[in-house]
């Protein structure tokens, strides 16, 4: 069953894209007639430049594996020097650093649910502004 015909390939595609977001599948063929000899002017432009002509098929017709772009899958790395170390065997041999000596003895702990964040809040006192009464604005000379 044709949807749709005689419409360029932008317009077949925004057909598929308004179907499939419907949740159907709509194929698209190319509607190019084989040109008639016959009717055909010896100075029409060549196959290589006429405008392809696209055809909406029915839904469940075809397969978007035709849109979907070619991918060549990444080299895979050579792993063959590659082994496991066993259960538990020390991977990184780098010395822990020194344990540091903080005292504490002097923090306390408050009760749960007391204080505010703005015990925390650090108070900065304003900057002093500068003495600008000795300044003036000129009158405009124009």
């Amino acid at each position: 069953m044709k949807v749709k015909g005689s419409v360029d390939q932008e317009t077949a595609i925004k057909y598929r894209v308004a179907f499939r977001n419907a949740g159907a599948l709509v194929d698209i063929q190319s509607a190019d007639p084989v040109a008639d000899p016959a009717k055909t002017a010896p100075s029409a432009a060549p196959q290589n430049q006429r405008k392809e002509i696209m055809t909406l098929l029915p839904p469940r017709a075809g397969s978007l594996i035709d849109c979907a772009p070619a991918i060549r899958p990444a080299p895979l790395p050579d792993i063959s020097k590659l082994s496991l170390a066993s259960p538990g065997a020390l991977l990184d041999e780098t010395p822990p650093p020194q344990a540091r000596s903080i005292d504490t003895s002097n923090l306390e702990l408050a009760p749960a649910n007391t204080g505010t964040l703005e015990d925390c809040q650090i108070i900065k006192e304003p900057a002093v502004l500068p003495d600008i009464s000795q300044l003036s604005i000129a009158e405009d000379s124009n």
